[in-house]
């Protein structure tokens, strides 16, 4: 695919994403060169145009005025003939006046989250640099999990950086053809040279584990985990304020993280059972904060995914019940926003799930159905994004599944096919990807055995 193919996949999804958006939502993009950048302003102008809106651009011409700007989108509300946010943040990536004020703009943005789902009532996309990239879910997390859409910009052709060759020591520590992220060589020279280790901070170790997840190098995961979580001991045995109890809590998950994709459940429980409770006080001493909920919610899950593990349903029913609760909770303050319903949503699967194990197939019913009908809002707010669409598939099948134990077998079949023909959509708009085409076989298989049962095959299921 070429650069210009790149581009216009990348207009498609933001295309799709602001016309479908009702009220606020978030969108990334990471650039590293003009043309690109101004391509999709361009593009974006004129489509809004068409329907009466404006798009209100914004790029601060000094470190200054992008400390500033922070204020200045929060303070913007909804207005007649308004249209989306669009702040070019990305300029100046190498300059270390730029970077400080970038970071203290999202650290602000991050801080006020909720504002931006609450008043702004207009999607809001920052273009960001893509030598950043690793470091926005540190520099402001709560914003990194709202997102609902990151893309990267290609550079024109002519522009392409040349491949260089990987350094040998690279290749010998990572997994083949697969080689070590920057964060993660960045984090090994510190780890090795830093006579003060005190003086590290964990983020940078945060940015090094989550590259050694995504390359599925989990050995070397959970050796960065546990040098991030001896440096977070340290500095809350220095300092126990609540950004160090937080860096504590996340270096505990991550430790939980890494001993679970490797097998390890019972030291995975025991550091998530000690995350756990540094959420809790968290909560304790900050309130119920959208973060401080959002934290022990997620910390909750954790516990209860490997208490399902080790067969203990009945304590991971009550961890997935209480992160529930608070889900809940941060729908009820923060409103129908994206990302409260998607919470919301994968909470109420989980409580399904341990229900369907239980045998309580009413009540996994129940839950399933209300997590569908989440699915839907979505679907109806957003527009038909992968992610959307494959949620959406994936809930159908939930449904679909306890249906058919329950015996209703015309509703099975009825969610069955919808969630096929979902898969079909994705197909035809990602190609055949492996996991497309993994979530297909998979639904004309369950298709073909709900026609099976009830008789109504017509004998055309296809194959992938």
């Amino acid at each position: 695919m070429t650069p210009a193919d790149r581009l216009d996949d990348v207009w498609q999804q933001l295309r799709l994403h602001l016309e479908w958006a009702q009220g606020f939502s978030l969108i990334l993009l990471f650039a590293s060169h003009p043309q690109p950048v101004a391509v999709l302003r361009r593009r974006l102008a004129d489509s809004l145009g068409l329907r009466t809106r404006r798009l209100q651009e914004f790029v601060p011409a000094s470190p200054d005025d992008l400390a500033a700007l922070a204020e200045t989108l929060l303070a913007l509300r909804p207005g007649a003939a308004a249209g989306p946010i669009w702040a070019e943040v990305w300029r100046h990536a190498s300059q270390a006046s730029w970077q400080r004020a970038r970071q203290e703009f999202l650290h602000r943005l991050n801080e006020r989250r909720f504002v931006l789902e609450r008043d702004l009532g207009w999607p809001m996309v920052l273009v960001l640099p893509n030598d950043e990239r690793n470091r926005v879910y540190i520099d402001a997390p709560d914003l990194w999990a709202i997102r609902s859409l990151t893309a990267e910009l290609p550079r024109p052709a002519a522009e392409a950086p040349a491949e260089r060759p990987q350094a040998v020591e690279d290749r010998a520590s990572a997994p083949a053809g697969d080689p070590m992220a920057a964060s993660e060589r960045e984090w090994a020279r510190l780890w090795q040279t830093t006579p003060d280790r005190s003086r590290l901070d964990p983020r940078d170790g945060f940015a090094a584990f989550d590259a050694a997840s995504e390359r599925g190098d989990f050995r070397a995961a959970r050796l960065i985990a546990v040098q991030t979580l001896e440096l977070a001991r340290s500095r809350v045995a220095a300092a126990p304020d609540w950004a160090s109890t937080r860096h504590l809590a996340i270096a505990l998950a991550n430790v939980g993280d890494a001993g679970e994709q490797l097998g390890d459940l019972a030291a995975a429980r025991a550091a998530y059972g000690e995350s756990l409770e540094l959420c809790r006080q968290l909560r304790a001493s900050l309130g119920d904060t959208p973060q401080a909920l959002r934290d022990l919610s997620i910390s909750l899950n954790k516990v209860g995914g490997v208490d399902a593990q080790l067969g203990d349903l009945e304590a991971a029913h009550a961890a997935y019940g209480e992160s529930l609760d608070l889900r809940r909770q941060l729908r009820a303050s923060l409103g129908d926003t994206p990302q409260a319903l998607r919470d919301l949503s994968i909470s109420l699967d989980k409580v399904g799930g341990v229900d369907e194990q239980l045998g309580d197939l009413a009540a996994a019913r129940g839950a399933y159905g209300e997590s569908l009908d989440l699915r839907r809002q979505l679907r109806a707010s957003l527009g038909d994004t992968p992610q959307v669409l494959r949620d959406l598939s994936i809930s159908l099948n939930k449904v679909a599944g306890v249906d058919e134990r329950l015996g209703d077998l015309e509703a099975a079949r009825g969610a069955y096919g919808e969630s096929l023909e979902l898969c079909r959509q994705l197909r035809a708009s990602l190609g055949d990807t492996p996991q497309v085409l993994r979530d297909l076989s998979i639904a004309l298989d369950k298709v073909g055995g709900i026609e099976g049962k009830d008789g109504k095959s017509n004998g055309t299921i296809e194959r992938v």
